[in-house]
């Protein structure tokens, strides 16, 4: 990744005699796309570092939140194995998680919830 940006720098500098990372009009996306996909990647690789052993899976807070807040989707869990289709990631300062070792949700539109999930969010 960082290597990618370098490359970037380079090649703008070469071509536009610029260093740093603003290109001509033809060329935003590949910038924010760039930008977009690296920042993602700092953020993730800065969380798993700092993230504590006994926090939460974020798959499984993520359907939490998902089912939680009735953002329709369905979700299914089993193990490590989480499948989201739908839904939202979760709030950094959401705390919650499923409990449960397997599982089954569905959240309609509407409000409706179909779940095999019973238990609290809260955590332990």
């Amino acid at each position: 990744m960082i290597r990618n940006a370098i490359a970037l720098i380079l090649l703008n500098k070469t071509l536009y005699g610029k260093g740093d990372l603003t290109f001509p009009p033809l060329a935003p996306i590949c910038y924010h796309s760039f930008r977009r996909s690296y920042f993602a990647a700092m953020k993730s690789d800065i969380s798993e570092k700092t993230r504590p052993s006994n926090y939460p899976n974020p798959k499984l807070r993520a359907i939490a939140y998902s089912m939680d807040a009735l953002i329709p989707g369905l979700y299914i869990w089993f193990g490590s194995f989480c499948f989201r289709l739908g839904g939202s990631e979760a709030e950094e300062s959401y705390p919650r998680t499923i409990h449960s070792f397997a599982g089954l949700g569905l959240v309609l539109p509407g409000y409706q919830i179909f779940t095999t999930y019973q238990g609290s969010y809260d955590p332990r």
